[in-house]
């Protein structure tokens, strides 16, 4: 004798047995449709010889295929990963389409396109690259050249380069011009009497380095700190024409400033002094 049931799905007939039965409380999976019933609720028992020919209730009597499949019970752990091949299938789904690798007449696989297109762009990388490197030396070189007295003051060793370039270029190699570290410390003004001042300070250079000589500017101002007159010195007016012009002033140096002039009918009351580079 035969026990079968029928898959309510698909109304194809498997052989059971009592041990399926118990395996999950009657729980089985079609072999066909793989849909998940209960076999006990359409349990039939034929002969031996017997051919299955019922059906599903609702539908009407036709022969199942023959032999029939036998049902397998619901099996609660998930079956092992089988191991991935050359090309490992996707597990979830995104908004890119998946370009699969195929296999060439060798048997290897050969790249998605847009692998090949990664390989272009990174030619073309290079290309750029090289294109570019002339116009990275010329920005290069213009920075060196208006950076040359800074340069010089950082690498002392690079000078003896610098100047033999500007020799060849026709450019001069100036000493760095940094205003805020220059400072104008005890000055004074004194009536020499017939209109004529004559002016003293003490100009000074706090950088480590050395620098250029400024020009300096002088206001006469009323009573009221209103300018009367303002006249700018230049390094060959308040060095005078005995004492040689030096080429700038030392590190943490410092010179001194004697400068007369008329100021005709003007009485100033007080004056202020200004430290620039033209």
């Amino acid at each position: 004798m035969k026990t079968i049931t029928i898959c309510p799905a698909c109304s194809t007939a498997f052989r059971v047995d009592r041990v399926q039965l118990e395996a999950r409380n009657g729980q089985v999976r079609c072999g066909v449709c793989r849909t998940v019933f209960d076999a006990r609720s359409s349990l039939h028992i034929v002969g031996d010889d017997a051919k299955i020919a019922t059906a599903a209730p609702g539908r009407s009597s036709s022969p199942p295929p023959a032999p029939a499949p036998e049902a397998s019970p619901i099996v609660t752990k998930e079956p092992a990963p089988k191991k991935a091949g050359p090309v490992a299938a996707a597990t979830k789904p995104s908004g890119r389409r998946k370009v699969p690798a195929t296999p060439s007449a060798a048997g290897q696989f050969s790249l998605p396109d847009f692998k090949a297109e990664r390989r272009r762009s990174k030619k073309h990388e290079w290309l750029w690259a090289a294109a570019s490197l002339p116009l990275v030396i010329v920005a290069v070189a213009q920075a060196a050249y208006y950076y040359r007295s800074e340069l010089t003051v950082m690498q002392p060793e690079l000078r003896p380069a610098f100047e033999f370039i500007c020799v060849r270029l026709g450019c001069d190699l100036p000493l760095p011009r940094h205003v805020e570290l220059m400072s104008i410390e005890g000055s004074d003004l004194q009536a020499e009497g017939g209109g004529v001042l004559t002016l003293s300070a003490t100009l000074r250079n706090s950088a480590g380095f050395e620098q250029a000589l400024p020009a300096v500017e002088l206001t006469l101002t009323d009573l009221r700190d209103q300018p009367l007159l303002r006249r700018v010195l230049q390094p060959s007016d308040y060095l005078g024409p005995l004492t040689p012009l030096a080429p700038g002033i030392p590190a943490s140096g410092e010179i001194q400033l004697r400068v007369p002039f008329d100021v005709a009918d003007a009485h100033p009351a007080g004056y202020r002094l200004y430290v620039f580079y033209p």
